[in-house]
């Protein structure tokens, strides 16, 4: 599996895995990166089709104006987004010609991190777990449907929430991406990689890893995570390491580096 291309889909986090992949040696495995923030991977995927074309995942964005008008309504910080949707624009695809073989790496897509999600063991047993959200018990089937804790999303991160109405006919969660992931062909494996909390929460890793793995199988997708990278996180809070922390809510050039070893470690030793 290490000689075989690896491409990284994503948010803003696939950013600092691109920017690591520069430092290691170019004799190792190919690695590509599509990287949009996720108020525009939100806006496509909600307003736009997929369309699969061979080895290639792209979006058919029939209204572009329409598009760039949600950003004209908005706060000046979001202009970095409309000249990435402007730059998307002119080739909008996801995955362009994936080799045979490939592998399709997941990054950050809309799940989250949040410390109101609790767990505790019930009955002395490990696979018995009482969940909680802001303290109140709740299913892992209700837990999906809270918006940005496990893929689905029914309104846009602000400042969008209260600028743009969400299209209820539209797409509202990541299964058409991974469905979509799906009709590349039966050699692409496509794993999910969940970037951690830069702010120091305290972070329920094992809830976060029940949840999300359930909400996998309601897809029922082939889709498979990658663990949590513990070492590259505080035993006491599940945040990152405070040395790992960028910009806010990003992680830095180091945690690029040891976040990208440690992926391709892991893939290696699941091949």
């Amino acid at each position: 599996m290490i000689d075989q291309p690896l491409h990284f889909i994503g948010t803003s986090h696939v950013r600092a895995l691109e920017g690591a992949a520069l430092h290691r040696d170019p004799s190792g495995r190919f690695l590509t990166f599509t990287a949009l923030g996720a108020p525009l991977l939100r806006l496509l995927l909600n307003q736009c089709d997929l369309q699969v074309h061979d080895r290639s995942i792209c979006f058919s964005i029939q209204e572009p104006d329409r598009l760039l008008a949600v950003f004209d309504q908005v706060d000046k910080c979001f202009l970095p987004m409309r000249n990435n949707l402007i730059r998307f624009l002119e080739a909008p695809y996801l995955v362009c010609d994936l080799p045979l073989g490939a592998s399709v790496v997941l990054v950050d897509p809309l799940f989250r991190l949040s410390p109101q999600l609790t767990s505790r063991v019930i009955n002395g047993r490990s696979c018995d777990r009482l969940y909680c959200f802001d303290g109140r018990p709740m299913t892992l089937s209700a837990l999906s449907k809270l918006n940005d804790l496990a893929g689905d999303f029914h309104c846009y991160v602000e400042p969008f929430r209260t600028h743009l109405a969400f299209n209820r006919q539209g797409e509202s969660s990541i299964s058409a991406l991974i469905n979509a992931l799906a009709l590349l062909g039966s050699d692409v494996s496509v794993w999910l990689w969940r970037s951690p909390d830069f702010f120091g929460h305290q972070i329920d890793l094992d809830a976060h890893d029940a949840l999300h793995q359930w909400r996998l199988c309601t897809f029922s997708s082939s889709v498979q995570l990658i663990p949590f990278p513990k070492h590259l996180l505080d035993r006491q809070t599940g945040s990152a390491l405070p040395h790992y922390r960028g910009r806010p809510g990003h992680g830095n050039e180091l945690f690029g580096q040891d976040a990208l070893g440690y992926i391709l470690d892991y893939l290696q030793s699941a091949s």
